[in-house]
């Protein structure tokens, strides 16, 4: 049920805007005292639209600056048609006598050239001296087998630089930027000065929910606040998605919040496709899905000879270099880079989000509900790893067991799963319970611990299990422990007074490098999975 006017309405402009004030003062300060070229990277659903509507507001107060912004390209895919929506957009409020404003149009529609139709057009229709700007909004949309747009945007830059003084040329884009620039004769993306999209910060993210708490009347939640960010990954159009499901539900509980971005994928499917394509659109290069795969397999670290091995096997048509994907990687709310490019190893950490987890694959055989949750969890722990930086608090404490379990609920739902976070039982609370569609009639148990805090992990969940409980989990996670802490965990965790009666350790391929099978004194096997993350650095 909705409850009054939704301010976070999707697929329209946003309501509730928060400023990229310093993101705004950098681009602005570029065009107007630096080359007056640039471009913003970032994926589909970034808020690069919206940032750039900001640039087109603030702009247009600025004296002697005029500022065009165009959102989409016509039709028409021609230059002529570009051009003529060029026209078009300079002939809007220019005060011209009656009856002069069509004939005046029609002798600058057949100019038919970005230089001429400026030229004429400040020389003559708007002749005191000003500033134009050219805002262009997503260059993907530009991407085209006739090149329309590569041309198009060669001849933008040569007038600019023609009339550098009075022409001033900004973009944004992912992939398509590329695209764009790799003509043999285009400078477009030599002289242009690149900007990365920045994600939500955590005082972002608060400023723009402020209305659901200003409604509820109540004081911002910080524990809301933190699994909106852990999931959406600061990402500005899954934070709208999040504020308007809460919205829409007329509850903030952090229950809510994980279910709604669990089934983020199955509800909203073009949006996944549509960020994919901006970044990683395999009919334009491989390269950015390769090194994405890689960084989230790669526990922090990129190897230069890994590198070296990816550009060699797979083809370059962009002519990328590592810089460039991980300024793709990045400006999409993917990774961080935490080191120079040309270090060894790249130091590089993924963003807690959903979209850096990816729904398993059809499988070719029906396993059990037990094989499953392992294949599965393997699958979300491995990712989780990744993300080991932004697991810390200030000072270096792990975040809360209930932020881990929180991020392995919303992505079992996304693989298929129905699983419930501290589902309350007569036994106590159970982390996570989980059923299946192709097991109806059976259940799975995790339980997260913090090592240090709990030895006794594998009683809790037995403690949990009812009969039709056919999957038993615990997930252990740590700082990088000194020494070997597999069989740390093994002489505190797994031993007769923990009511295990014997162990193994399970081989399996991946960077887990396998998990623990345990047998219990009286009650079924438990699966215990061991997470290490890197320290804060």
């Amino acid at each position: 049920m909705a409850h009054e006017h939704n301010p976070y309405r999707l697929g329209e402009d946003i309501e509730v805007v928060v400023p990229r004030t310093d993101l705004l003062r950098e681009v602005q300060q570029e065009l107007m005292s630096g080359g007056g070229l640039g471009y913003l990277l970032g994926s589909w659903g970034v808020g690069k639209s919206v940032f750039l509507a900001q640039l087109h507001k603030q702009l247009q107060g600025i004296p002697g600056v005029q500022s065009l912004f165009f959102r989409e390209p016509p039709m028409f895919r021609t230059i002529d048609a570009l051009c003529r929506k060029l026209v078009d957009e300079l002939l809007v409020d220019v005060p011209v006598e009656q009856g002069r404003l069509e004939p005046l149009r029609q002798d600058l529609y057949r100019l038919a050239e970005p230089l001429k139709v400026i030229e004429r057009y400040q020389n003559d229709v708007k002749s005191d001296p000003h500033v134009l700007v050219l805002l262009y909004d997503e260059l993907n949309d530009y991407v085209d087998p006739s090149g329309f747009g590569r041309e198009w945007f060669k001849r933008i830059e040569s007038a600019r630089k023609a009339r550098s003084a009075r022409l001033k040329v900004f973009a944004t884009g992912g992939l398509g930027v590329f695209d764009i620039g790799e003509s043999l004769a285009s400078p477009f993306l030599s002289r242009a000065r690149r900007f990365i999209m920045p994600a939500f910060t955590q005082d972002e993210l608060r400023a723009l929910s402020s209305p659901i708490w200003e409604r509820m009347g109540v004081r911002v939640d910080d524990e809301i606040i933190d699994h909106l960010l852990l999931h959406s990954g600061g990402n500005a159009y899954l934070a709208q998605y999040g504020l308007h499901e809460l919205w829409e539900r007329n509850s903030v509980r952090v229950e809510d919040v994980v279910e709604i971005y669990g089934s983020f994928r199955a509800r909203r499917p073009d949006f996944v496709r549509r960020f994919r394509r901006a970044i990683a659109d395999v009919r334009l290069s491989r390269l950015p899905m390769r090194f994405w795969d890689v960084i989230l397999r790669g526990g922090g670290k990129l190897r230069r000879r890994k590198v070296d091995e990816i550009f060699a096997t797979e083809e370059n048509p962009l002519q990328f270099e590592i810089l460039d994907i991980l300024h793709l990687l990045q400006s999409a709310g993917l990774i961080q880079v935490l080191s120079a490019a040309d270090a060894d190893p790249i130091l590089v950490t993924t963003i807690p989000s959903i979209l850096n987890f990816e729904p398993r694959r059809a499988r070719k055989s029906k396993p059990t509900l037990r094989k499953q949750l392992i294949a599965d969890l393997l699958d979300i722990l491995v990712v989780v790893r990744s993300m080991g930086l932004d697991m810390f608090r200030q000072g270096g404490e792990l975040v809360q067991e209930k932020l881990f379990s929180a991020l392995i609920t919303s992505n079992l739902i996304s693989r298929g799963w129905k699983a419930v976070r501290e589902d309350r039982r007569s036994t106590g609370f159970a982390d996570v319970r989980a059923t299946h569609d192709d097991f109806p009639s059976e259940h799975a148990i995790i339980e997260v611990k913090r090592w240090a805090r709990d030895f006794r992990i594998h009683q809790q969940v037995l403690d949990y299990k009812d009969d039709s409980t056919t999957a038993l989990a615990a997930v252990m996670i740590s700082k990088a422990q000194n020494g070997n802490w597999r069989e740390q965990y093994k002489q505190r965790c797994l031993t007769k007074e923990c009511q295990v009666r014997d162990s193994e350790w399970i081989e399996c391929k991946g960077p887990l490098r396998g998990y623990y099978r345990a047998r219990s004194i009286e009650g079924p096997e438990v699966d215990h999975f061991l997470l290490q993350l890197p320290r804060r650095r």
